[in-house]
């Protein structure tokens, strides 16, 4: 058995469960299991390559502390009950645990979605003076116990450059070539002056500046925005929904995988606006990927690795993201400018195809688990 394990990202999290769980589901003859923190109780998810058990070891109810101490010891305990032959865990706060496993003679595999380091500096709920000594303390830790484990596997080349290079490998978070696909979509010419933005809904990824771009669109382009995820802070709603811009939004809350993929169809232009922060200016989202996918010009903050990717592949505007007549302009010019808009969702597309695919991605980890297991564990079918 091979157990996912965390504590802090819910169970359909996308790299986790759709791609990561998915593909050694459909490729290896080991077992795949899921354990969860988010109170939702054990189940079953039904995936494209067969049924996922699911288990959930509950919320401690005590905050922060609550889940780096007691919810970590209960998933612990839960999946020493399990008796896999390899941990892949997910969060930074399992380390302590994931190195008691491998302690116990468990076979250990450390997944980095961030840069965790320089995303503390920017955690609001510690106080500025604290976070870069916070910072440095995390990052001797992480790399410390880092080097015990059986591998490693991280989401951007960035932050593979702070871990031992010999078990490392990048698992970049590509898209699902067909995952975005609608049937029924309407013509991207013919659809309404749609924005969109799927994810985290919070001051750091540019929504305050989105909310002040619908208020300061021309009203005649009648242009609304579909918004789905999660507000973080739980409050920061009350903040965004006091703007005038507010009015021009259909918010949706958190969207399944076909929910997602039926707002892109109905969208004419993909926003990514994170802020300058340390951890986004090399981070690689989920959501830039599947806004090509489905075929969406993308208007995104000017960093050096997006101009590379955007610019390149001539997909999509960049601005600079705490500029609100900056994304005004773009988003006037896509929507007055619609064939050269649709020409460039399709050529992002086609670089989905051809460049960021999940089904490249998936072979790395599939062979990592290889060099760990053994070789008998890949099916021999063909994927």
């Amino acid at each position: 058995m091979i157990v996912h394990l965390s504590t802090v990202h819910p169970r359909h999290d996308v790299r986790i469960l759709v791609k990561e769980i998915n593909s050694a589901k459909a490729r290896l003859t080991q077992d795949v299991v899921l354990v969860v923190a988010d109170a939702m109780g054990d189940d079953q998810i039904n995936l494209r390559d067969g049924m996922i058990q699911v288990f959930d070891v509950g919320k401690s109810g005590f905050g922060r502390l609550g889940r780096i101490f007691v919810t970590s010891f209960r998933a612990f305990v839960r999946v020493r009950k399990l008796r896999p032959k390899l941990i892949h865990f997910h969060d930074p706060e399992l380390l302590p645990a994931g190195f008691l496993f491998k302690l116990l003679g468990y076979k250990v595999i450390y997944d980095i979605h961030e840069d965790v380091p320089k995303q503390i500096l920017s955690k609001y709920w510690l106080p500025m003076y604290s976070r870069r000594v916070v910072a440095v303390i995390v990052s001797l830790i992480e790399y410390g116990c880092s080097r015990c484990f059986d591998g490693l596997v991280v989401a951007t080349p960035s932050i593979g450059r702070r871990f031992p290079s010999k078990k490392t490998i990048c698992v970049q978070n590509y898209a699902i070539v067909d995952e975005m696909k609608v049937d029924d979509a309407a013509p991207y010419l013919q659809r309404e002056s749609r924005l969109t933005y799927i994810g985290v809904i919070s001051a750091g990824r540019g929504l305050i500046e989105i909310v002040k771009t619908l208020g300061a669109l021309p009203t005649e382009l009648n242009v609304r925005l579909n918004l789905a995820g999660y507000f973080s802070p739980d409050n920061y709603q009350d903040e965004l929904s006091a703007m005038p811009g507010w009015s021009q939004i259909d918010y949706v809350g958190l969207a399944n995988r076909a929910e997602v993929a039926k707002l892109l169809a109905a969208a004419r232009i993909g926003l990514l606006l994170l802020h300058p922060l340390p951890n986004h200016l090399e981070s690689q989202p989920v959501k830039l990927f599947e806004y090509m996918a489905a075929g969406l010009p993308v208007i995104a903050s000017g960093f050096p690795l997006w101009r590379k990717i955007i610019g390149d592949e001539e997909c999509g505007l960049l601005v600079d993201p705490v500029n609100v007549q900056e994304i005004v302009n773009a988003v006037v010019w896509l929507l007055e400018h619609p064939l050269e808009a649709m020409k460039m969702g399709e050529r992002g597309k086609q670089a989905i195809v051809e460049k960021y695919s999940w089904e490249n991605e998936s072979d790395k980890l599939v062979g990592l688990y290889s060099r760990i297991l053994g070789s008998d564990c890949i099916k021999t079918v063909a994927k």
